[in-house]
């Protein structure tokens, strides 16, 4: 049911990672840190117009994705150095990492090169980011300890899955990050009862209030949480 909550708030899903559609158009530039099968990477481009840049470390994932004049994918691993690094590969499409060996269903590791989220800028010629979205199985620390204050600063929206619940990390390294970015400015919203659905957002950027935060922080929340418990994804 697409845009279901377009028609109460500027809140939006796809895939169970939230962001605000309103601020992104034709000008923008998302980038997709775990792009897995791709849909995430293609469909905000599709419905947005955005220009979207997928990140996917898993090799035999990444080359089945197809790229075109306005999304393109990377077979690289976001981290917190330049350089080989090892992924520790799962059956499980969704869980292979390179922070954790204790993936689901382990198949074996392969070498993929490894790069700073600056230094992935950089090479792409990317000069800003409208909309960061995490989804990199415990990597998101490493990530997170390569960004300093000012390049956070400069993104208006992070969309985040946090795998403490998986066990690549520990809760107080996510409650690090939470805590970093609330510091600086971001204001949070927690979409699910667990940690794997967190919108980072700096409402003076977005010109979002202290109202429309709580509608999406409370009624938004719940509202998803309906549908999805009556089978309807709210994507």
């Amino acid at each position: 049911m697409p845009g279901i909550l377009q028609f109460i708030t500027r809140a939006s899903s796809l895939e169970n990672h939230s962001f605000i559609a309103s601020s992104l158009g034709a000008n923008s530039v998302v980038i997709d840190l775990g792009a897995n099968t791709g849909f995430f990477t293609r469909e905000i481009s599709k419905r947005l117009g955005v220009r979207s840049y997928g990140i996917e470390a898993n090799p035999n994932l990444c080359e089945k994705l197809k790229s075109d004049d306005r999304t393109t994918f990377h077979n690289v691993a976001i981290c917190d150095h330049d350089g080989p690094i090892q992924l520790n590969l799962s059956n499980d499409h969704t869980s292979s990492s390179v922070v954790s060996n204790a993936v689901p269903d382990a198949r074996g590791t392969v070498t993929v090169q490894g790069v700073t989220l600056a230094g992935f800028m950089k090479a792409q010629g990317i000069s800003k980011v409208d909309l960061l979205k995490v989804d990199i199985e415990g990597a998101e620390v490493p990530l997170f300890k390569s960004l300093d204050d000012v390049t956070l600063k400069t993104i208006p929206q992070i969309s985040i899955e946090f795998h403490d619940d998986h066990g690549f990390i520990t809760p107080a390294e996510g409650q690090s990050i939470r805590d970093r970015l609330v510091q600086l400015g971001f204001w949070g919203i927690k979409f699910a009862s667990n940690n794997t659905n967190w919108l980072f957002y700096q409402p003076g950027v977005l010109g979002v209030g202290k109202i429309e935060h709580l509608y999406m922080a409370n009624v938004v929340r719940n509202v998803r949480g309906g549908l999805r418990r009556f089978g309807i994804r709210p994507d």
